[in-house]
C-alpha cells in the first residue's frame, strides 16, 4: 500500500528515509541507497512509468539510453539485494519504527506499510534475533554428542583404574614357550650325488 497524506506524514517518510539510508547495512552502499531513494520518491509521488526496468537502469545505475534489461541484470540484481538488506533492517536496526519500505518480488513499487511495534522490545533495541541456520544447529548437535561420547569414554578409562587397554598374558602363558624345530628335508628333494 502506497500511503494517503494521512497515514504518514511526507516529513516521517523523508525522516525514516535517512535513518535506513545512515544505518550499517546502507552506509557503504551508493548503489542501493541512490537505488532506494529513487524507488521511494518515485512511489510517493505516484510516477509508477518510471518504476521500469529500462528507466531505472539508466536513471540510477547510469546505464546508456538503449540499455537492453535483457542483457544486463543489474536492476534485477540490485532489487534483489536490496529485498534483502530491507528485511535485515527491518529485524534488527529498524524494527522500532513507526513503518516500513517493502519492495515486493517481481516489481520496483516501493510499498510502505505500517510496522507492528515489537512486543517488550525497548525502543532502539533489535527486535529477536532470527533463529538459527539448521547448518548451525546441525553442528551444535554434532558438538555435543562428540562431547558426550568423550565424556563416557573418560569415565570408562577412570574406573578401569587407568589400566592401559593392552591384553595381559595370563600366569600360565609366561611359563609355555614355543621351540623352533630344525628344517626338514622335503622327500621330494634330490640327494646331491
Amino acid at each position: 500500500m502506497v500511503p494517503n497524506p494521512e497515514q504518514f506524514s511526507p516529513d516521517l517518510l523523508k525522516e525514516e528515509l535517512e535513518r535506513l539510508c545512515a544505518s550499517s547495512l546502507f552506509k557503504q552502499s551508493e548503489r542501493l541507497k541512490r537505488f532506494v531513494r529513487y524507488a521511494v520518491q518515485m512511489s510517493i509521488e505516484g510516477n509508477h512509468e518510471r518504476l521500469k526496468e529500462s528507466v531505472i537502469g539508466t536513471e540510477v545505475f547510469d546505464r546508456p539510453l538503449g540499455y537492453n534489461p535483457k542483457e544486463d541484470a543489474i536492476v534485477r540484481v540490485e532489487a534483489h539485494r536490496l529485498r534483502q538488506k530491507l528485511d535485515q533492517y527491518y529485524a534488527r536496526q529498524g524494527a522500532s519504527t513507526k513503518l516500513r519500505f517493502v519492495l515486493p518480488k517481481g516489481q520496483y513499487l516501493i510499498l510502505i506499510e505500517p510496522q507492528a511495534a515489537a512486543p517488550d522490545t525497548p525502543p532502539g533495541q533489535p527486535a529477536s534475533l532470527p533463529p538459527p541456520s539448521p547448518t548451525a544447529r546441525t553442528w551444535k548437535i554434532v558438538a555435543a554428542v562428540a562431547l558426550l561420547f568423550g565424556l563416557l569414554a573418560g569415565v570408562w578409562f577412570a574406573s578401569r583404574g587407568g589400566r592401559s587397554l593392552k591384553m595381559q598374558p595370563s600366569a600360565g602363558a609366561a611359563s609355555r614357550s614355543i621351540t623352533a624345530m630344525p628344517p626338514t628335508r622335503c622327500c621330494c628333494q634330490m640327494a646331491n650325488p
